[in-house]
């Protein structure tokens, strides 16, 4: 029969780090890092928050405003003719990023400048994301 001598003692095992709270992160654009405390809560957060996709090209919005932008400056026939003859009859066809601005421009130049100066944007905001989506981006912001 073994002894108590031969019995070898159990390691003890302890961090000195805090235990994490965190089951998972979400580091999608438009927004800064989020923790999730459980694969339920990031899920419901990804599905809420990230599931803007433009049914014809596949691409993924911010939130519906950027999607419906999306889907009338890139795939709306009738946009593309309003917007071919904005110039000549100073239509504004080109309505703003914000929700709930009602500010329509007569070109993407002018849009841009009333983000910066309606809206505070930053000078290197990716306003091509209405065109390209956000699908692998971390960041609103164009890639330096």
């Amino acid at each position: 029969p073994p002894s108590v001598r031969d019995a070898t003692p159990e390691p003890k095992i302890f961090s000195m780090d805090p235990p994490s709270t965190a089951a998972v992160q979400c580091t999608l654009a438009p927004h800064a890092p989020i923790n999730f405390p459980t694969i339920a809560a990031y899920e419901a957060h990804v599905t809420k928050e990230h599931t803007h996709r433009c049914t014809e090209c596949g691409r993924n919005f911010p939130d519906d405003h950027w999607l419906q932008l999306h889907i009338t400056e890139n795939h709306d026939p009738f946009f593309a003719a309003r917007r071919d003859g904005a110039e000549a009859n100073d239509e504004k066809v080109w309505g703003c990023f914000v929700v709930g601005c009602d500010k329509m421009c007569r070109d993407e130049r002018k849009r841009r400048w009333h983000c910066y100066a309606k809206h505070k944007f930053p000078q290197d905001f990716d306003f091509f994301i209405v065109n390209e989506g956000i699908d692998g981006r971390t960041s609103m912001l164009r890639p330096t």
